[in-house]
């Protein structure tokens, strides 16, 4: 069911990354709930909200080269947010802020319930496991999430924009100053063009083989009729630049 990023505006990632680090980053968020590390927000107001740590931001940028790959655009690192639900929570229907040009939901687990699944408009639903990621163009497509039936469930979420757009001003989401040279260097130095598209002709050749196009106004319509992509070894067993290759299931 899931189709094209561009074309239907969300993309599954099975296995972004593996369970063990989910579960990590799951146990952090109830830590947090334990010692009352936590902050609230006004859209899932009685929720466990963090946002902006070193924790969170340094997955912003860690899982970034995964998820260029992954959606096929470069992508600047806009802010990083995490929230734990609780029973009867739920999301309402939204549409992010434009920072959030490319969103990125990643379940870390769950007690006493599945999640309910996050629903994009008009009428798709995706089920995530613990690792599982939803690629999302945020502030364009509805997304929502029923109400929660059971003790608690943790998401993580990741938002970045395109650097060939015309946002480049809400990279860091005016926080720059936040994040050390050899990290923000990092990210920009996968930049190698002005307005530089990854795609991937993988498909055509088999895993691994990615171009660079400048000067393109948008990305590429990269994943046509029915296709899911996730990684071949959890993320843990890769290394390099351009992360874990990422296989077509018809």
């Amino acid at each position: 069911m899931v189709s094209s990023l561009t074309t239907l505006g969300y993309l599954v990632v099975e296995e972004l990354i593996d369970r063990r680090l989910a579960r990590i980053l799951y146990d952090i968020l109830l830590l947090r709930q334990w010692r009352g590390e936590f902050k609230r927000d006004d859209q899932v107001p009685d929720a466990y909200s963090h946002w902006g740590d070193s924790t969170l931001d340094a997955v912003l940028i860690g899982l970034l080269p995964d998820l260029e790959t992954a959606s096929g655009c470069v992508l600047l690192p806009t802010y990083s947010y995490a929230r734990l639900y609780l029973d009867g929570q739920f999301l309402r229907r939204h549409r992010d802020r434009a920072a959030c040009e490319v969103a990125v939901t990643i379940h870390l687990g769950n007690s006493g319930a599945e999640p309910p699944p996050i629903q994009f408009a008009p009428n798709v639903a995706v089920r995530q496991t613990p690792g599982d990621a939803v690629i999302y163009l945020g502030d364009q497509v509805e997304h929502w999430r029923d109400p929660f039936t059971g003790i608690n469930f943790g998401q993580l979420f990741l938002n970045y924009v395109r650097s060939d757009g015309t946002r480049q001003r809400y990279a860091y989401d005016g926080r720059g100053n936040a994040f050390p040279p050899s990290l923000s260097q990092r990210s920009g130095a996968m930049k190698s063009a002005e307005g530089a598209c990854l795609y991937s002709d993988r498909t055509e050749r088999g895993a691994g083989t990615a171009r660079s196009h400048a000067g393109l106004g948008q990305c590429p319509d990269l994943l046509t009729a029915r296709t899911q992509y996730r990684p071949q070894r959890p993320l843990s067993a890769h290394k390099g630049l351009c992360g874990p290759i990422y296989r077509r299931l018809l």
